[in-house]
């Protein structure tokens, strides 16, 4: 989930699912794209859980909270690994290609 940052210090992965969360660029998915499964408490008390591949799915990602409350959501995520950072000093010239 490279480049998931909200401009508020203060989100919630629920908040976050309900708003259409996103990041930046066309090679950065919404953040439900990373979803596969919500469990649900709906208005008359019940808690339903829906996956990916049910049809109601889709109706509860940037729903906005009106149709439950999101009580678990499964994300879809990598291995931890590790960068490292070169910095060096180069002409202009050296570095344009």
């Amino acid at each position: 989930m490279l480049n998931r940052l909200g401009s508020i210090s203060g989100q919630t992965v629920g908040g976050a699912l309900s708003t259409g969360f996103h990041g930046t660029g066309l090679n950065y998915a919404i953040f439900s794209n990373y979803i596969s499964e919500l469990e649900i408490l709906m208005a008359n008390g019940d808690i339903k859980v829906f996956n990916s591949n049910s049809d109601e799915f889709q109706a509860f990602l940037c729903s906005l909270g009106c149709l439950g409350i999101l009580l678990n959501v499964t994300i879809q995520c990598e291995p931890a690994f590790k960068l490292e950072q070169i910095e060096t000093s180069a002409k202009l010239e050296d570095v344009i290609f």
